[in-house]
This record gives structure tokens, sequence and C-alpha cells, in this order.
């Protein structure tokens, strides 16, 4: 069969690009050999962000209720009610993304798809036996989890006590010890979850803060946040070795825990090829989101899968890279996008920034009268916005109604401003 355009990955990038390219008239096809929405929808963004919700429930009981003469007796976190209620969530947002495919005139097509190769018919990709030609191909095909070379790793994986995100969010079990390796994003949130459910969770990070690329101010506020929860961490720290469930990082101290989560990075799933090719268009062929290596993140390969779509209509179109959100559903959030003061004054020596307390807002201090949230607003000397950098409930919402500000479109996911991006 011949299209105008085949799209290999059912992620966020991929769904988008055929979606849009759909939309404005090009025979499309998308294949998909898991479910679609990839990574974001079925094991990372949106179960996670249902685990983290509850979590708040549960904190927002025991620490802010009481403040406001609400008591709550014999409060608890139902794991396998969560679960169920999580499942729920993913199945009902895959069907709504199904719909709007079709809806748009995309082929979903179920099935590993191969790559063959080009020829004067078109890009050729067999799927189950079958072939499919296009114009135009856009890989979409994603990322994996970073596995560190440590001594024993391998070992732990294959008995299942180390064990990647997808591997944890598959089981509703709730470990009395966790370690986190990785104290990113990724590391942050499972540690916030699984704390509230009552696990003795430590974090290893090699760095000397936590929350990977942040204004040390914001770094600083999470990790003072999250120790009062009981969150341990282990800084400037790796580990050297693993034997049984016993671990030892490379000072010597040694850890036993029930569980280890890997949380430690992401990398391009075909490899580093595609992060040459990423937006290039050699003969057509595009790659896009994960797939690229360049940021791994769900608004990036959305705005790419836009870009590479445009670019086959004849439209001229780039990606802009220097207001990606960089959000931590945290509780408190930390939201960030663009330049810190430090990177500014690196471009413009007169740079400065502004800063504010979120209790400014009546509605923050009535609700979180106990966090002290904050942002800073950096701006070039002509008070130009070069970035911005929120800690505090409601942080992520702030930073996306600041992209309609600057006109960049890659709005932090999942927000509900993301509502407003589509509406007009």
């Amino acid at each position: 069969m011949n299209y105008d355009l085949l799209v290999i990955g059912g992620g966020p990038g991929g769904c988008r690009a055929a979606e849009y390219a759909a939309a404005n008239g090009l025979k499309t096809a998308l294949f998909e050999k898991e479910e679609l929405g990839g990574v974001c929808l079925n094991h990372g963004c949106i179960p996670t962000k249902t685990l983290l919700y509850a979590a708040r429930l549960h904190d927002r009981m025991k620490y802010d209720a009481p403040m406001f003469g609400v008591s709550a007796d014999n409060l608890r976190l139902d794991p396998h009610v969560l679960w169920r209620r999580k499942e729920g969530t993913i199945r009902r947002l895959r069907a709504a993304l199904q719909q709007r495919l079709q809806k748009a005139g995309v082929e979903v097509i179920k099935g590993e798809a191969e790559f063959i190769g080009k020829s004067k018919s078109g890009f050729a990709v067999n799927v189950a036996g079958k072939q499919y030609l296009g114009k135009n191909l856009i890989r979409a095909t994603g990322g994996k989890p970073r596995i560190p070379q440590i001594q024993g790793l391998q070992d732990a994986l294959r008995s299942g006590w180390a064990v990647t995100p997808r591997e944890i969010l598959a089981t509703p079990e709730i470990p009395v010890k966790l370690l986190i390796l990785g104290g990113g994003t990724v590391g942050i949130e499972f540690a916030i979850f699984y704390r509230s459910a009552g696990a003795d969770v430590t974090i290893v990070e090699q760095a000397s803060g936590i929350g990977g690329k942040l204004d040390p101010r914001l770094s600083d506020f999470l990790l003072k946040s999250l120790q009062k929860r009981g969150i341990r961490f282990a800084l400037n720290s790796r580990i050297a070795d693993i034997c049984g469930k016993r671990i030892t990082l490379n000072d010597g101290t040694h850890f036993e825990t029930d569980r280890l989560l890997l949380a430690c990075g992401w990398e391009a799933l075909s490899g580093p090829a595609a992060i040459d090719a990423a937006l290039k268009h050699p003969d057509e062929t595009f790659t896009i989101g994960d797939a690229a290596g360049r940021y791994f993140l769900a608004p990036v390969a959305e705005r790419e899968a836009e870009a590479a779509v445009n670019q086959i209509l004849g439209k001229s179109d780039t990606v802009d890279y220097s207001w990606i959100p960089h959000v931590i559903f945290s509780d408190p959030e930390i939201a960030a996008t663009g330049l810190t003061l430090a990177e500014a004054q690196k471009i413009d020596s007169s740079a400065f920034e502004k800063q504010f307390p979120l209790c400014f807002s009546g509605r923050y201090a009535v609700e979180y009268p106990a966090e002290n949230g904050f942002g800073i607003g950096v701006y070039s000397r002509n008070g130009k916005l070069l970035g911005v950098h929120l800690a505090g409930t409601g942080a992520i919402e702030l930073l996306g109604s600041t992209f309609f500000q600057v006109h960049i479109p890659m709005i932090p996911h999942p927000c509900l401003v993301e509502i407003v991006q589509n509406i007009g």
C-alpha cells in the first residue's frame, strides 16, 4: 500500500506527527508494536502522576489537614486500589488517543515495523510479511533506560531485585526498603510516592545536588522538602558493587535494601546514529523525540513532530530548544525553563533577576501556609524575559502559562495548560 507518510512509533512524537500530517491532507500510516501512547502514557508520565496524586492526597491529609481543623482516622494508602485506578486511567486515555487518530484519518497498524530501505517507489516498511510504501518516513522509535556498568547489576536485573521504572510500575508491591539510583526527575518522583506509601527510601546521586540542571536554590529547596519527609540522600555518590541485596558505594558505605530502582538516565533506543539524523531530512527521512537522543520529553517530541511534518508539507519550520520545560511533579513542585542568572550573565553581563514569594497570591497563602514557595525571573538588560524558575505547589501550571507570554509551544506535560494550548 502507498502512503504520503509512514510513521514508525506510536509514542507522543509519533502520534502527534501522524495526527498532524493526516489533518493536513497526507495519507498517513502509523506503526506501533505495543500500545499507543508509548512509554509516556503506558509506563511513564501518566502512571507516575496517578501515583503521585495519591501520595499528595495522603500527605495533605497527614500533614496539612490538621492545620485547617480536618482530621482523618486510620489514614492509609492502599496500593492495590491505586494500581487499578492507574490501569483504568491508562486505558481511558489510550482509547481517547485511538479515537483522535481515527478521526484525523490515520491508519494505525499494530506490529513491529522493519525498515527495508528506499527505492523509486518510496520508503519500504515491512510488518508481519506485509509491505508498506511511503513518500516520507518519520522514525519515532523511542528510548530506553540507561543501564550503568556496575559489578553485579546484570545478575540483579535478571533476578528481578533490580528494576527499571517500567517493572516497578507493573506491581503494587511496596518494598520495606527501596534504594533509588538517580536523583533526577524520575528518581525524585518515585521516591515521593514510595515514601508516602510507607517505604524507607534512599536516593543515591552522583552530583552534589538533586533535580538535574536546576538553579541551586530550587535544588536546595527540593532537597530540604524531601528530607523533611524522611527521604534519605547519598550525594556525590555512586554504586561501586552489588552483591546479593547488599550495595556498596564508592566511599565504602554499605546498604541493605529490598529493591533497587534504576532511575539514572534515558537513551535513544536506536543508538547514536539516530542523533546525527535528528530532524534532518536526507531523502525525506526524519528522526524525532527520544529516538533523536536530544531531549527525552514528550513536549519536545511533539514539537519536533510538527516541525518534521511542516517540512514535509513544504513549510519552513525549526525547533526552538531554548525554552524546554524542566518540571518535577514533586510535592512541592519544581518548574523551570530558559536561562539561570549565571547562564544569562555569560551572554549579557547586565542580566538581572527578580525574586518573589508565591504567597503574593492570596490563594497560595491560604492553601499552603507552611510551604514558602518562590519564583525567580531572569531578564536581559532591556527587560526581556530569559528564564523562569519556580518552586512550590502550582509551579508547573504557572510555568505553562508563562509559555504563552514567550510564544513557545512546548507546554509542560502533563498539565492543565495543555488544554488552553488546544483551544482555538
